[in-house]
């Protein structure tokens, strides 16, 4: 028998998620992602969404239920049928920034956020690919059942001060240096997701443990000279 491909391994775990749909739960649960799937539409360009598949088992129901337009009960069986899909788009579409005022007595910094004006369009687009695709596996996307977080909660912040690789002094860069520094203050470092020009779809959490290590050994290093 030959060997099964890497686009027929995943078709045949997304299928035997959707053929579990309906059954009878288990009493124990994986509460993690269990499917990562990475979706493309021609309003994304050449980039893509990432989502994961959870099981619902594993969620809470309470925070899902207020959404379903039935009685509590109805809710609650028939959100233990479904399985919860997490998607992700690139940071490009978010369009957020940091504004600091410099009063009398103290100085305050505002968020102002929000999104691009084309990602209406980009969600309808992925909306619809995403009904497509799990429609061909047996998958039915719920009416209504598509829906954008607020700009805030459950995200990886980033850009605020990204890292210039060819700056040498705060005149060239406002933010930080190569490594992370913070221009104008030597000694004081910024190693998480705040350095990070772009975020992609996919998590950047292994992003940010790489460029902590990497900016550990430098002052390290920095340090043993002295």
């Amino acid at each position: 028998m030959a060997n099964a491909t890497p686009n027929t391994r995943k078709q045949s775990v997304v299928k035997k998620c959707f053929a579990t749909t309906g059954g009878v739960l288990p009493k124990f649960n994986f509460a993690l992602g269990q499917l990562g799937l990475e979706l493309r539409s021609p309003e994304l360009e050449n980039t893509y969404a990432n989502g994961v598949i959870f099981a619902s088992s594993g969620l809470p129901a309470s925070e899902f239920n207020r959404h379903i337009p039935f009685s509590r009960l109805v809710a609650i069986r028939l959100f233990k049928a479904l399985l919860i899909a997490s998607f992700f788009l690139p940071g490009r579409f978010s369009q957020n920034t940091l504004k600091f005022t410099n009063q009398k007595d103290a100085g305050t910094l505002g968020v102002i956020r929000g999104y691009t004006e084309n990602l209406d369009d980009v969600m309808k687009s992925t909306s619809r690919s995403l009904a497509v695709h799990f429609r061909k596996l047996g998958g039915y996307v719920l009416p209504g059942g598509v829906r954008v977080s607020e700009p805030g909660p459950d995200i990886n912040y980033a850009g605020t001060l990204p890292i210039c690789v060819d700056a040498k002094d705060h005149s060239d860069n406002p933010y930080t240096n190569s490594f992370g520094c913070l221009m104008g203050s030597d000694g004081l470092y910024v190693v998480d997701g705040a350095v990070l020009k772009q975020v992609a779809a996919k998590t950047p959490i292994f992003s940010i443990m790489a460029n902590k290590d990497r900016i550990g050994h430098h002052i390290v290093a920095k340090f043993k000279a002295k």
